[in-house]
């Protein structure tokens, strides 16, 4: 498991390295005003990025088990991790509710 939230570690470095450069191709690309060279070549320039530099590979992780499926946005972890930690009070604001 851990291997895997180092593994998403490294893609998520990779894509901020890589965003701008990114931007900058698919712009020029579908920027109509330019000659269909230039733009080619800036899609022959994107197509040898790294495919891990695209954010649509970066998966959604909790920070405290490494679990992939069913994070909570605003906490950054599993649903069962956030059940744990709001039923022993360690987040704010959160509580187990029970009637």
């Amino acid at each position: 498991m851990k291997y895997q939230v180092v593994k998403d570690k490294a893609k998520r470095a990779l894509v901020k390295k890589q965003e701008i450069r990114r931007l900058k191709c698919r712009y020029i690309i579908r920027s109509t005003k330019l000659s269909m060279s230039r733009r080619w070549h800036h899609c022959i320039k994107l197509s040898k990025l790294s495919r891990n530099g695209s954010k649509v590979r970066v998966k959604n992780r909790c920070i405290i088990t490494g679990r992939a499926h069913s994070v909570h946005r605003q906490f950054k972890i599993s649903r069962i991790a956030l059940r744990e930690l709001a039923s022993m009070g360690l987040i704010n604001g959160v509580m187990k509710s029970s009637w």
